[in-house]
């Protein structure tokens, strides 16, 4: 995100924050600028491009009134409750060191690890049904997956230390409250470091230096991945991507309105085109 806000400064463009926009200015069917929430008003000369949700879009922007009823019920009815994370990032002296590498000595540099500790696709599947579920999966069935970028790139961490990643799949946000999630987060993390240092010892609380706790709780602060913290803003499910995604009416980063665009990863190609 940073390198293409440089492209785009370079290129002559401006940006400026802390200004919330309130709607697009529509007129006879075409986008004619925006509305701040100030009430002052930007002309459009080109178009105008939304980064937004779905929902914020169609339902706040634009405007109920300039969608047919069957789009706003595609919209209402989008699922995003699956592709919540856990998202942790560790600081720590020493990068992972897996008992594994005494047969197989790559799996120290492996970028995506799986720590799945049973062969038996049941075993993840079992996590997502729990997920599914809105419920924690007992800690015999997570599948965390780690990494240690800091390996292949150094500027991630200060020399002689690294940064550890790690990601999951939790309940929806909605599902706790505020309170509950600040515990929730503290307890996930032994229960991860639990699972991680039964394979690379070294990852312990001693190993640790710090711990940046993300959740999907966190990931509201981001008020487009907002009720339920979704990573993609909606699920990648097979009715909710190619010409689907996030709806027919929306798809292709087009709208019913002349001259309003959206992309994001509620877009095609989802995360992979954020």
């Amino acid at each position: 995100a940073h390198a293409a806000h440089k492209i785009l400064v370079r290129d002559g463009c401006k940006f400026f924050t802390h200004c919330h926009v309130d709607k697009i200015i529509i007129e006879n069917g075409e986008a004619k600028g925006i509305r701040l929430a100030d009430g002052s008003e930007i002309k459009a000369r080109r178009l105008v491009v939304s980064t937004l949700s779905p929902q914020q879009l169609a339902f706040e922007l634009i405007g109920r009134e300039h969608f047919d009823y069957k789009a706003l019920r595609r919209v209402e009815l989008l699922e995003s409750k699956f592709a919540c994370l856990m998202w942790y990032s560790f600081a720590i002296h020493e990068a992972p060191q897996y008992e594994a590498a005494a047969f197989n000595p790559d799996i120290n540099e492996c970028m995506w690890l799986g720590l799945a500790e049973d062969a038996d696709p049941e075993h993840i599947a079992r996590e997502c049904y729990y997920t599914r579920l809105g419920k924690w999966p007992p800690i015999e069935d997570y599948c965390p997956v780690v990494w240690c970028h800091s390996l292949v790139d150094p500027s991630y961490a200060p020399t002689g230390y690294h940064i550890a990643g790690h990601e999951q799949i939790g309940p929806p946000a909605t599902a706790h409250t505020e309170r509950e999630w600040l515990e929730i987060k503290k307890r996930y993390a032994e229960e991860l470091i639990s699972i991680w240092k039964r394979h690379a010892p070294n990852m312990n609380w001693d190993n640790i230096i710090g711990c940046d706790y993300n959740s999907p709780y966190d990931a509201c602060l981001l008020l487009n991945m907002a009720p339920n913290g979704n990573m993609i803003v909606i699920d990648h499910v097979s009715y909710q991507f190619f010409e689907n995604r996030p709806t027919p009416e929306l798809a292709n980063h087009r709208t019913p309105i002349k001259n309003i665009y959206a992309t994001g990863v509620a877009w095609h190609l989802a995360a992979s085109g954020a």
